[in-house]
Parts: structure tokens; C-alpha cells; sequence
């Protein structure tokens, strides 16, 4: 009983814990790619490739779900 209790907690906590793991991989990326890739004058290209790969990345994932 502990265990399926405890299997039933952990099924509802995923999709916050999903959102907790999305959030610091994007605090990783903003901290640390964006400012270096910023830092030898190919801010314009830098900030194009993180756009067009965040537009990819939200297309892949409504497709993926529909």
C-alpha cells in the first residue's frame, strides 16, 4: 500500500518536476551560451541561431504532441 501510494505521488509530481528540469536547462543556456557566444562579436548570428532553434524546438514539440 506504501508503494503504490508512493508510485501514485510520484505520477502527479512529474510534469512539475518536468517543468523544474526544462526551467534550469534554459537558466544554463542563458547564463552561460548566450554571454560567451555574445563576447566575440557574432552577437547577431548568436541570438538568430537561438531563435530559430527555440522556434524549432516549440514546432518539434506541438507536432510530437498532436
Amino acid at each position: 500500500m506504501f508503494g503504490f501510494s508512493l508510485v501514485g505521488l510520484a505520477t502527479g509530481l512529474f510534469p512539475v518536476a518536468s517543468g523544474f528540469a526544462a526551467g534550469a536547462m534554459l537558466a544554463v543556456v542563458f547564463r552561460e551560451l548566450i554571454p560567451s557566444s555574445h563576447g566575440h562579436g557574432h552577437a547577431d548570428a548568436a541570438t538568430g541561431a537561438f531563435l530559430v532553434g527555440f522556434v524549432l524546438l516549440v514546432v518539434v514539440d506541438a507536432v510530437v504532441v498532436v
